[in-house]
């Protein structure tokens, strides 16, 4: 298994990621997607019904829909396995971001 350096994961973030990602994870990281944390905070949803509708055991906020969800881990699970990574799973969409940094 290949372990990335940061400025490896930098150069592949930054020359293949296509456009459509690059802007979903700002915006995740900066808790802009509609998620249902958010249309609660906004008054748009009950605070009832934050729940993530995959896995029904936690709030559905920006770090917990794309990294934390276990039906998201075992997508992410799947993919490190194919390209033969080894990683530990950070703790928010920003750590994971900071680690790609040079």
């Amino acid at each position: 298994m290949k372990i990335f350096t940061k400025s490896e994961l930098y150069a592949i973030w930054k020359n293949i990621c296509p456009p459509k990602a690059k802007l979903f994870a700002w915006m995740a990281i900066q808790s802009c997607i509609a998620s249902k944390s958010v249309l609660v905070s906004r008054g748009i949803l009950n605070n009832n019904i934050d729940l993530c509708p995959l896995c029904n055991l936690e709030g559905e906020t920006s770090n917990h829909l794309p990294l934390l969800c276990q039906y998201a881990w075992q997508t992410w699970t799947a993919i490190i396995q194919w390209w033969k990574l080894v990683w530990v799973s950070p703790p928010s969409l920003m750590a994971f971001v900071s680690m790609l940094e040079p």
